[in-house]
C-alpha cells in the first residue's frame, strides 16, 4: 500500500509540475502581451501627440506668415498714400501759385494799364517794371 502511495503522489506530483509550468508559461505569455500592448499604446500616443503638435506649429507659422503679410502689404499701401498725398499737395500748390501770379499779373495790368507786365517780368528788373508813370 505504502508503493501505491508513493506512486500515485509521484503523479501527482508530476501533473501539478505540469499545471504549474503551463500555468506559468499563461502568465508569462499574458505579461507580454499586456507589456506589448502598453508599448504599443504609448508609442501610438506620442506619435499622434507629436502629429498634434507639428500642425499646431504648422499652422501657428502660417498665421504668423499671413499676419506679416497683411503688414507689409499695408505699409506699402501707406507709403503709396503718402506718395500719392505729396504728389496732390504739390500739383495743388503750383496750380495755386500759377492762379495768383496770374491774378496778380492782372491786378498789376489793371492798375499800370500802360505796362506790359507779362512780357517786361522776363526782362526787366523788378523795381523797373513797379515804377509808376514810366511810359513804355
Amino acid at each position: 500500500m505504502f508503493h501505491k502511495l508513493v506512486l500515485v503522489r509521484s503523479i501527482v506530483a508530476q501533473e501539478v509540475t505540469a499545471i504549474v509550468r503551463v500555468v506559468a508559461v499563461v502568465i508569462v505569455v499574458v505579461v507580454l502581451v499586456v507589456v506589448v500592448v502598453v508599448v504599443v499604446v504609448v508609442v501610438v500616443v506620442v506619435v499622434v501627440v507629436v502629429v498634434v503638435v507639428a500642425v499646431v506649429v504648422v499652422v501657428v507659422v502660417a498665421v504668423l506668415v499671413v499676419i506679416v503679410l497683411v503688414v507689409v502689404v499695408v505699409e506699402v499701401a501707406a507709403v503709396l498714400v503718402v506718395i500719392v498725398l505729396v504728389v496732390v499737395v504739390v500739383v495743388v500748390e503750383v496750380a495755386a501759385a500759377a492762379v495768383i501770379s496770374e491774378t496778380a499779373l492782372g491786378t498789376i495790368e489793371s492798375v499800370l494799364p500802360h505796362c506790359d507786365v507779362r512780357s517786361a517780368a522776363y526782362t526787366t528788373p523788378r523795381h523797373i517794371i513797379l515804377t509808376p508813370g514810366r511810359p513804355d
